[in-house]
This record gives structure tokens, C-alpha cells and sequence, in this order.
């Protein structure tokens, strides 16, 4: 059970807790059968914003979408972004194992810029970005070459890939058939005012997203700031389906030596912590600025502990009703984090379920109730949320005291239109 529990693709898990597939195998099936074509504009040449929304999509639809995933348009646009600086669309596409194509396939389409190709698939969703935010619309955009905001492109992959899984998954029939115009946190887009070093407890799911945002959003003889980075866990085939910064060749590393080696590839200077952060025994003193991406809400209750400039903390919802969800907060600010997360540890108490048809047959199968019990437990997650989520994180960050909210609540599909 152990094994099915590493390897098992963490959005796929979807459709074993909501009673749609009646085994592992069934619900990979389905997923497989998921396809996503990316239609690349002439503009997103000119605009890092759309080259980080490109990217992004690039890297999370492949995870999701299990079938094919195929980019069409401008594939020889050379990108000035991230890792991928003087890589050309087609390149990059490749390293991803996104297949370029030269005509457009009937499947749902993504078209990032000013595309100027006819798709008559009845899901067609238009990305355009603009200084703080971005808009999608079933109907043409015009987009803002010049703007540098690769915050808002992250967001808006996320966003997009939201739709298409919507659409794709639960057929939703709003699914890329709406307007949304979102903004980030006004300053969100002044990368260079970030605080000097910072400190990451945990580089999971959106630990890794925010890495990802940073990454693609430094700017070339910028001052980059130190990273303290610290994780106890390694990566394993689950990985892959939520880690923006996770390979195939990962599995089995440590996630902060692989996110420590991606980072000193761009030149930030990189301090590896392999231990969990202990904070019950007393107080920390720090002079970083804290980002924490922990499930932990036992840890999180205590983070009033630790004594730093500043305090970020971000969490995804689970489940059915929750994995779109997401809450960051701020420290020190209007209540401390023990009155935040006062109460029982909801990991703790929570009741689940193994009642649907794929967990009973897991059950007859191996007669191992309890490590079932353990699988269903486990968080579906999903990299496009963990993409808008780790974007939105940063730009929190970036914005630094012209964000004066401590508490934000964001739902992904219920963005305001």
C-alpha cells in the first residue's frame, strides 16, 4: 500500500474520492484521456508576463493532463525568462514533453497573446496580462507586451488550467465560457524589493510553486535575495504530479537539495537545511523573512514563536470542495497564528471516507484497511492551483507593506469576473 500511496498522481485522486472511477487503474484511464493543446501568440515574444504564463503551462498541464498536451503557434519565439533565457518556445515545449505541432488539433485550446489561428473547439480561452493582473475571456483580448508582471503570468497559467480541468473533469458548463479580470496585490510587480534573505519551511507542493514564481520573475543584475531553505522529505513519484520544480530524474533526492540546485543555477546563494524546523522548546530568533509552505496546522499554531521582520504562511484546500481554495496569511498582524488556528488539529479529526468503489476494491484486494484509510487521507492537489497559489504567495511578498491585509482567501474557480 505503501508504494500505491508514493506513486499515485495526486489530482487522478480525485476520482477515487468522488466515486467516478472504481479503481486506481480506471481513474488513470480517464485521466489519460484528458488533452490540452497551448496556441502561442507573435506577442509573447515581447512580454516576460506571457512567457511565464507560457511556461508555466507548459510545465503543470503535462501533470494533469495525461493524454497529450500540444503547443501550437509562434514555437520559435525565443523566451528571456528563468531558466529558459535564449530557449525558444519549441525547446522548451520539448523539455517538458509538450509535443509542438504544426496545425491546429481539435482539443480544448489555451491561447496566450494575440493568436491568429481559428480553433473550433467549443473551449477556447483567450490570456492576456496587463501591469498587475491578467484577464481570460472566450472572446479575443488585447494583450500588454511590454508588461513585466511574471507574477500575474504565473497566476494566470494557474488560472487558465483551472478552466480547462473544469471543463475537462467536472464538464462544467461556466468553464471557459466567462470573463475574469484579477489583480495581485498593488506592487506586486516591484520584484526588487524583496527583503534581503528568506527563509522557506517547505518545499512542497507550493513551496516549490513559489521557487518557480521567484525563479522566472528574477531580473538580470538584480540583487537576488539569500535562500534559507529547509525540508525534511524527499520526492517521489507522487511528486511529479504537483512539484513545478520536480523531475523524473528527483525521485529519491532530497526536494531541498533539487530546489537548492535549481535556484544556484539563476545565482541565488543557497543555504540547505535538512532537519524539521523544531519551534515547541522555545522561541527563534531570525532576521529573514519567513515564507511558510507547511500541511502542518499543529506547526503553523506555533508560529507565533518564531521571531522575525515578517511572516508569510500560505495553505491549499483538500478534497472535493476544497482543492481550489487557498489562504495566506500575515505575521505579526491583527491576530496571532495560535488564534488562527486555535482548536484541534484538523488533520487529526477529520473524518475519512473509504467508501466509494476504488478504496472497497483496494481493501478486498490487499486487506489492508488502515494503509487505504492512509491513501484516502491523503491531500488531492493539483499543480495549476499550486501555480496560482505559490504566484499569489510571492506577490505578498513582493508587495510588502502596500499589501495592509493580513488574511487572504482567494478560491481559483471563483475568481471575480
Amino acid at each position: 500500500m505503501i508504494d500505491i500511496i508514493e506513486t499515485l498522481n495526486r489530482t487522478a485522486k480525485l476520482a477515487l474520492d468522488d466515486g467516478s472511477a472504481a479503481s486506481i487503474e480506471e481513474a488513470m484511464d480517464r485521466f489519460k484521456s484528458f488533452h490540452l493543446q497551448i496556441a502561442v501568440g507573435n506577442d509573447v515574444a515581447g512580454s516576460p508576463a506571457l512567457q511565464a504564463a507560457l511556461v508555466t503551462m507548459l510545465n503543470a498541464a503535462p501533470r494533469t493532463f495525461l493524454g497529450t498536451v500540444s503547443v501550437v503557434g509562434n514555437l520559435d519565439a525565443v523566451l528571456q525568462i528563468g531558466w529558459f533565457r535564449y530557449q525558444t518556445v519549441r525547446s522548451v515545449a520539448a523539455l517538458f514533453g509538450v509535443t509542438a505541432v504544426d496545425a491546429v488539433q481539435f482539443h480544448p485550446t489555451v491561447k496566450i497573446g494575440h493568436v491568429d489561428l481559428a480553433v473550433e473547439h467549443p473551449f477556447a480561452l483567450n490570456l492576456a496580462c496587463d501591469q498587475r493582473g491578467f484577464r481570460l475571456s472566450p472572446e479575443p483580448l488585447t494583450s500588454f507586451p511590454h508588461a513585466a508582471n511574471i507574477p500575474a503570468g504565473v497566476a494566470a497559467a494557474g488560472a487558465t488550467l483551472n478552466e480547462a480541468f473544469h471543463f475537462t473533469y467536472f464538464h462544467r458548463g461556466w468553464a471557459g465560457q466567462r470573463d475574469i479580470a484579477f489583480l495581485l496585490p498593488p506592487g506586486a510587480h516591484a520584484a526588487l524589493r524583496l527583503p534581503e534573505s528568506l527563509w522557506f519551511i517547505g518545499l512542497g507542493h507550493l513551496g516549490q510553486a513559489m521557487m518557480w514564481t521567484m525563479g522566472l520573475a528574477q531580473v538580470d543584475g538584480a540583487r537576488s535575495p539569500r535562500l534559507r531553505l529547509q525540508d525534511d522529505d524527499t520526492i517521489t513519484q507522487a511528486s511529479l504530479s504537483t512539484g513545478l520544480l520536480t523531475k523524473q530524474a528527483n525521485i529519491g533526492k532530497l526536494k531541498v537539495d533539487i530546489v537548492a540546485d535549481d535556484m544556484t543555477r539563476l545565482g541565488f546563494a543557497c543555504e540547505r537545511l535538512t532537519t524539521r524546523v523544531d519551534i515547541s522548546s522555545g522561541p527563534i530568533r531570525t532576521s529573514d523573512t519567513c515564507m511558510v509552505c507547511v500541511d502542518s496546522f499543529g506547526f503553523r499554531r506555533q508560529l507565533d514563536k518564531i521571531q522575525s521582520p515578517s511572516i508569510i504562511e500560505g495553505g491549499i484546500g483538500d478534497g472535493l470542495a476544497g482543492f481550489t481554495r487557498l489562504q495566506i496569511h500575515r505575521f505579526p498582524g491583527t491576530r496571532k497564528a495560535a488564534d488562527v488556528w486555535m482548536g484541534a488539529d484538523p488533520n487529526s479529526t477529520r473524518s475519512i471516507s473509504v467508501a466509494t468503489s476504488a478504496y472497497q476494491k483496494l481493501i478486498d484486494q490487499s486487506g489492508d484497511e488502515c494503509g487505504t484509510t492512509l491513501l484516502a487521507g491523503r491531500s488531492v492537489a493539483t499543480p495549476f492551483i499550486g501555480a496560482f497559489a505559490g504566484a499569489y504567495m510571492y506577490a505578498v511578498l513582493a508587495a510588502g507593506d502596500k499589501c495592509d491585509a493580513d488574511t487572504l482567501t482567494l478560491d481559483v474557480s471563483h475568481l471575480s469576473p
